[in-house]
């Protein structure tokens, strides 16, 4: 399971809603094919590490597909507070986890 990430480590100047801030996160795994697992069973948590907030939300994941990054599965998430936060991937078996800074 892996993700792309920003090489500053930070997701900077993303769109504020009622929310909080939201962002799409795309998300890799060997063998995933969008057309044979449309509504893949990604779960996505995250918590802020720097303070308390909220958990941060996450959509259902759904598929994606494009010649220049293969199938992929999709989540929107919406993190109700700046800081830094630690993002979790749960497919299956395997998870990933990442710490990301968001302002």
């Amino acid at each position: 399971l892996w993700t792309a990430l920003p090489r500053n480590g930070a997701w900077l100047g993303l769109p504020r809603e009622p929310a909080g801030y939201s962002q799409k996160v795309f998300w890799w795994r060997d063998s995933y094919n969008w057309q044979g697992e449309p509504t893949p069973q990604l779960r996505v948590t995250g918590t802020r590490v720097n303070g308390p907030a909220k958990p941060l939300v996450s959509s259902n994941a759904t598929n994606a597909f494009a010649e220049d990054i293969g199938s992929a599965m999709l989540v929107g998430v919406n993190v109700p507070e700046a800081g830094c936060w630690m993002v979790i991937g749960h497919y299956g078996d395997t998870v990933l986890s990442f710490v990301i800074w968001i302002n």
